[in-house]
């Protein structure tokens, strides 16, 4: 109630980490702390997000943590690339709230950057991801190269989405090929799962 104070909650996935943010000032009756602190009705207010808002990040990271992190906003669907001291400046209105997905970016096969997201239809996208494990082919394709294979583990439908800092070859659900879309500007990688899978 003092009019300045943006709430924030956290919380750890087994993959990734979650921080909402809220503005409730003037949600509830009551006495301001500081009267001429109390703000109008319409008054919007701005703070931060980073990799300090989740508290124990490092248990999810992972020895392949570059120390960046891919942070995913449910409000406007967007995603960005924080630095581990970098922020993320955030604007909420009276009533409004953002929830933000917060996945360590982790490099597999000595370059690949590539951190997951969850299911971006879900307030807490990350809560749909069960394990991520990255795994070399036996053997190079007709090409001549070897391919790098990203499996990702997870339950429930709708769009999937990851940070790449390079477009797949292919994606695949439960061994089957699917289409995908990929947002270079972004490094966006995203991918329909239907109702019929329940892993991807």
């Amino acid at each position: 109630m003092d009019g300045k104070s943006l709430l924030k909650i956290w919380n750890l996935n087994k993959c990734t980490g979650v921080n909402g943010i809220f503005n409730c000032q003037g949600s509830w009756p009551g006495p301001s702390i500081n009267k001429e602190d109390q703000m109008a009705p319409s008054t919007e207010l701005s703070g931060q997000v980073s990799t300090a808002c989740v508290e124990y990040f490092e248990e999810v990271s992972g020895q392949e943590w570059t120390g960046e992190s891919a942070v995913f906003s449910f409000k406007t669907g967007g995603v960005s690339r924080l630095p581990m001291e970098g922020s993320l400046n955030v604007a909420l209105k009276p009533l409004e709230c953002d929830v933000f997905t917060v996945s360590p970016i982790k490099v597999y096969n000595e370059g690949i950057e590539f951190a997951t997201i969850g299911l971006m239809n879900m307030y807490n996208s990350g809560g749909a991801l069960e394990s991520v494990e990255g795994s070399a082919a036996t053997a190079a394709d007709t090409s001549g190269c070897s391919k790098y294979t990203i499996h990702v583990k997870g339950r429930g439908a709708g769009c999937f989405g990851a940070y790449s800092d390079r477009k797949p070859i292919s994606c695949s659900i439960n061994m089957k090929d699917e289409d995908f879309n990929f947002n270079a500007q972004q490094s966006l990688l995203t991918i329909t799962i239907p109702p019929t899978f329940n892993s991807s």
